[in-house]
């Protein structure tokens, strides 16, 4: 048997030498070829006369796209298997809905939603928003077609002039929810201690960690942003469409009373309800289509080579208009350098801000913020250096995003006014602290810890139990933080310590109910906080500069080639969503905690709600 062994050996050795030979020839052919296209440049795509805009979006909406540097696309896509879903700039379409508008060669938009994964509700607002402002300006129709429509794929569809649907497709309206995995058992059972400390009767952030369901406070405050959030999406479909009440209601029972009347047919039931216009295939959409163009032909143009073409007709600009400047805010809230995630590294929008303050052609500063919070040390740092900003003079307006919560409204409270969509999950203003240690679970399995220490200070050990006096010191700073947190929004909100108080306890709010509680001073969109912004500044001609890290050509081209067609449809997605891939996402929540004084401001409930 020995020959055998012998023979698998040689056979596995070859194995892996082949392996590593073709996987240093991908990587010879990929430099080769980066090598190519940046010497050649882009390959301009011709624009039609007489086309469509193809609006086909292949990943989620975002604020502002994760920089990653380009060996790190090539090494992660190519050589580790891993495959990111992509992000759209919600920009980006935006942009190419607005030179449609100015473009006479282009008939009218055609919106391919099938590789569309969704985003945050105020970003699926701002698009749809855009599209309505195309067919009220231009008078030219935009059509929707889809094999299927699902919940974000349909809120865009919804604002076009006509919804088309595959015989065969239906459109999946389930309504919003959001749950969470409760790991205290597992932790149990595993022996590692979760040491807890808080500060908010509302603040649930830590209730996957010390319970197995729910809290009575979660499930109210949860269910009063939730329920809010749908009826927005209702009212903002039905605003552009006659739906019948009976698919918006949320009850079965009204659902198989109309999906009866049309013999049990998805897609008639979305006829009957009003959801699309008209049943048919992909090649009789383009039939119909080209009826409506000038020469009769189905000629079109992707958003992102008509994007690309039409900046290279347009040409760079020469300037001397003072400048809006747009400083994002995306993602967690880290302290140190965001590095290659899509958060924001405290160290960076620092950078940002201070770069704002010494450039004279800025005259004002938008913050956009996008995020659910973080550290609270690094929320200070960034709310303190907004306040140096402001004190050299420039205005500072904020504007909110889907999400703009805990340490995300921490630091919109240096702002001169704060700016929120209906939808915008905010508010949450509480603190908590959270230290696991796992001596037992160490021991049992033979791993012990023994030293000596000069103090008793170094006290957060994860191979050790906290301390009666650690515990007692962590609970001091959450509470301390709390203090700090609710002084700043009554002294930013010119509340009353009280006041703000009731406004605060963890509680999360949607933008209309901060409104209501004095959080925010106005509801709008980023385009209204820029207009009021540069009117507040006394700015007539100016521009807005929103700071980004480029990417270069090639590297925009290794994403694409690396995400095409990645997004599969949420009808598929949704069944994939098991047990340990949501564990997973639990726990790596832990590695993102790195706050040096182990106290974050940070909401899990209200992260920004993806609708899919």
């Amino acid at each position: 048997m020995s020959w055998i062994r012998l023979i698998l050996k040689k056979i596995r050795a070859a194995f892996h030498f082949f392996k590593k030979v073709v996987v240093n020839l991908v990587f010879i052919i990929l430099v080769l070829f980066a090598g190519l296209l940046m010497f050649s440049g882009p390959d301009y795509t011709e624009i039609p006369e007489s086309g469509y805009l193809v609006i086909n979006p292949n990943g989620y909406l975002v604020e502002q796209v994760s920089y990653t540097p380009l060996i790190e696309q090539i090494r992660n896509n190519s050589f580790s298997g891993q495959r990111d879903v992509s992000e759209i700039s919600v920009y980006d379409l935006m942009a190419a809905v607005d030179h449609a508008s100015q473009d006479e060669r282009i008939s009218g938009i055609v919106l391919d939603l099938r590789y569309f994964a969704g985003g945050g509700l105020s970003k699926l607002t701002q698009f749809a928003d855009k599209l309505i402002e195309y067919r009220e300006q231009t008078g030219k129709p935009v059509y929707a077609f889809g094999e299927y429509y699902s919940q974000s794929q349909y809120y865009v569809a919804a604002h076009a002039t006509e919804v088309f649907l595959d015989p065969a497709g239906s459109v999946d309206l389930q309504g919003f929810y959001t749950y969470q995995t409760y790991l205290s058992g597992l932790l149990e059972r595993l022996n590692i201690k979760a040491h807890i400390f808080k500060a908010g009767d509302y603040k649930s952030s830590v209730e996957p960690f010390s319970r197995n369901s729910m809290s009575p406070e979660a499930r109210e405050a949860t269910s009063s942003w939730l329920n809010q959030l749908w009826s927005y999406y209702i009212d903002n479909v039905t605003e552009h469409r006659i739906v019948d009440q009976r698919v918006a209601s949320g009850l079965l029972a009204d659902y198989l009373s109309i999906y009866e009347e049309v013999g049990y047919k998805r897609s008639e039931l979305a006829v009957r309800a009003g959801l699309v216009d008209t049943l048919s295939s992909r090649q009789a959409f383009y039939d119909h289509a080209s009826e409506t163009a000038e020469h009769n032909d189905f000629t079109q143009i992707s958003y992102r080579d008509y994007l690309q073409t039409r900046e290279h007709e347009i040409g760079a600009t020469e300037h001397d208009l003072p400048e809006v400047r747009v400083i994002t805010v995306s993602g967690e809230i880290y302290y140190g350098h965001s590095g290659q995630t899509s958060n924001a590294g405290s160290f960076d929008v620092i950078n940002e801000i201070q770069e704002a303050r010494e450039d004279d052609n800025v005259k004002a500063v938008l913050l956009r913020i996008d995020s659910p919070g973080g550290s609270a040390f690094a929320s200070e740092l960034i709310r303190t250096e907004l306040i140096a900003l402001k004190e050299s003079g420039k205005p500072v307006f904020a504007s909110f995003g889907s999400t703009a919560a805990s340490g995300g409204y921490w630091i919109g409270l240096a702002a001169d006014r704060i700016f929120a969509t209906p939808s915008t999950l905010t508010g949450s203003i509480g603190v908590f602290g959270i230290v696991f240690t796992m001596e037992e679970a160490l021991s049992n399995v033979g791993i012990q810890s023994d030293g000596i220490a000069s103090t008793e200070y170094p006290f957060i050990d994860s191979f050790q139990d906290l301390s009666q006096s650690a515990e007692v010191i962590l609970q001091r700073d959450v509470d301390t933080t709390y203090e700090q947190f609710v002084g700043l929004v009554a002294e930013s909100r010119a509340m009353n310590y009280n006041q703000a108080l009731t406004a605060a306890n963890g509680r999360v709010w949607t933008g209309t109910q901060a409104l209501s509680h004095g959080l925010v001073d106005e509801i709008g969109d980023i385009t209204e906080a820029i207009n009021s912004l540069a009117e507040h500044a006394e700015l007539e001609n100016y521009i807005v500069n929103r700071s980004s890290k480029e990417r270069s050509f090639f590297a925009q081209w290794v994403s694409q080639l690396f995400n095409s067609k990645a997004v599969e449809s949420n009808l598929f997605n949704q069944q994939r969503q098991t047990l340990l891939p949501r564990v997973l996402n639990e726990l790596e929540h832990i590695e993102q905690y790195n706050d040096p004084r182990n106290v974050y401001a940070r909401c899990y409930s209200c992260q920004e709600l993806l609708v899919q």
